[in-house]
């Protein structure tokens, strides 16, 4: 995430957080849909939803890995 054009909030790039909040709500919206052709998957999940799983977990995934890398060394404005 860039920190320097998107802004930070509680160490989570905004352009981060804005994947995982839309990420979220589509997963969520998926279960009011009625339309069968979103395609039904293992589970009873559709296609949206297991991307929207993904999404999150890339991007909780990314944060671990960048701060287990940098440690407490990142700072709000360094671009990474």
């Amino acid at each position: 995430g860039n920190y320097v054009a998107f802004g930070h909030f509680h160490g989570i790039a905004v352009n981060n957080l804005g994947l995982i909040v839309y990420a979220i709500f589509r997963f969520f919206i998926e279960f009011f849909r009625g339309d069968e052709i979103r395609g039904i998957w293992v589970g009873g999940l559709s296609t949206a939803q297991y991307i929207s799983v993904i999404i999150v977990a890339t991007v909780i995934t990314r944060k671990i890995i960048k701060k287990k890398k940098y440690g407490a060394h990142i700072t709000p404005g360094m671009k990474l």
